[in-house]
């Protein structure tokens, strides 16, 4: 590889070879360590390829590719959309009397997902009703009780 100019392609020899690299990691080291970006890079070198993400696109594609079976940590990406959070703050507010067009609450988009969480615990905490977000189960709570995340 070091003497080869050519651009790295994917083939059948190069494809075997990263599977059974990976498969190995997973063996000797686990999912998650093998699906990290160090051992994916790693492989990728190995077999020329241009990135550990280039291998993890391939290994998927070939249904070789696992999950890590642990949940994201807080900070993570978010499973319920912003919008979600802002369309339930609406529906309390067309509840509650409070008019509103399509724009009044528009600038809560660029808003982080942080911030419009704590404005629906101070709603909930002033109307002493739990605030429905599409996508997110909550349960009727006590005043003041939080839920978890």
């Amino acid at each position: 590889m070091a003497n080869n100019t050519k651009a790295f392609e994917w083939n059948a020899e190069t494809t075997s070879k990263a599977t059974e690299l990976y498969q190995a990691l997973i063996e000797e080291k686990g999912v998650e360590a093998a699906n990290s970006k160090i051992e994916l890079d790693a492989v990728a070198e190995q077999i020329g390829a241009k990135s550990g993400a280039a291998v993890r696109s391939k290994l998927s594609s070939e249904k070789v590719y696992q999950k890590p079976t642990t949940k994201r940590k807080v900070g993570g990406s978010t499973k319920v959309p912003k919008m979600s959070y802002i369309r339930a703050l609406q529906d309390v507010a067309v509840e509650n009397g409070v008019e509103l067009n399509a724009r009044n609450l528009e600038s809560l988009e660029s808003a982080t997902v942080a911030d419009i969480q704590d404005v629906i615990k101070l709603v909930e905490a002033t109307t002493g009703k739990a605030v429905k977000v599409a996508g997110l189960e909550v349960e009727e709570k006590p005043k003041g009780v939080t839920a978890r995340a």
